[in-house]
């Protein structure tokens, strides 16, 4: 799914669907991705070792295969997030959001003038290298089609979250499991009452302030679950769950067929 239409998919409130990619260095990876029906594909470089050079060609295929490229960087600054866009990632996704005032930070960094201050490089890979005979027209398109999604991992953030939802060009306030849930006392149990209410309360200031919720779970049962309590940025699980999960499946078909 192109950005454009992901972002107004999400405004319409409708329910989007992908996974993340960390592992995986080959970059038709993310054709197989697309080829799957997926609508994104987060690409993770703050807890996986991928170097500039295989995002760069990771989100060269997804661009080729109409596959949204959300890069999640490694930590915040204008450095990371114009380079994050320049190499040809269609959003970005901020980790450890704690305030509004780092929320409008990062839509700053992201977003041309006159909705921000990114640095202007344009006729790179961002823009497919085409020509750019009008700057102001190639601006106002990137910042169009630049997926922004804030990731809301503590307590501190839920205590916040209506503040934080209320920042101009903010897409997507995405719960991240289990960091929220360490800051919870309660490290990967998300059937507890204490982060589901947690969560709950990101949806609700979502659906008040018009901007989309979502959660990257590690199993489709969670995200029906949370698309059923009103999120619509689903991510489920990685390549790497999903091949380790088919491998484990096959092999337990494998078995019972034997005995």
């Amino acid at each position: 799914m192109k950005p454009t239409d992901l972002r107004a998919r999400l405004r319409e409130g409708k329910p989007v669907f992908g996974t993340m990619v960390a592992l995986c260095r080959t970059p038709d990876v993310m054709l197989v991705v697309a080829r799957s029906g997926m609508d994104f594909a987060l690409i993770d470089t703050e807890h996986g070792s991928f170097n500039t050079e295989t995002v760069a060609d990771l989100c060269r295929v997804a661009r080729g295969a109409e596959l949204t490229a959300i890069l999640r960087v490694p930590g915040r600054g204008a450095t990371y997030v114009s380079r994050s866009l320049d190499i040809g990632a269609n959003g970005l996704m901020m980790p450890r959001i704690e305030t509004a005032e780092e929320a409008a930070e990062v839509v700053k960094w992201a977003k041309y003038a006159p909705l921000g201050n990114r640095g202007l490089a344009l006729g790179g890979a961002s823009g497919d290298y085409r020509a750019v005979p009008d700057p102001r027209a190639a601006m106002a398109q990137a910042n169009e089609s630049t997926v922004i999604v804030i990731q809301i991992e503590s307590k501190d953030a839920v205590s916040r979250i209506d503040e934080i939802a209320a920042v101009p060009g903010i897409d997507v306030l995405l719960i991240g499991p289990m960091d929220l849930s360490q800051t919870l006392g309660v490290p990967g149990r998300f059937n507890r009452p204490e982060f589901i209410g947690a969560v709950r309360e990101v949806v609700r200031a979502g659906r008040e302030h018009g901007v989309a919720s979502g959660i990257h779970a590690p199993n489709v049962a969670q995200c029906r679950f949370w698309r059923d309590e009103g999120m619509t940025f689903l991510a489920c699980s990685s390549e790497v769950g999903m091949i380790a999960g088919g491998l484990a499946s096959a092999r337990r078909a494998f078995e019972e067929e034997s005995a």
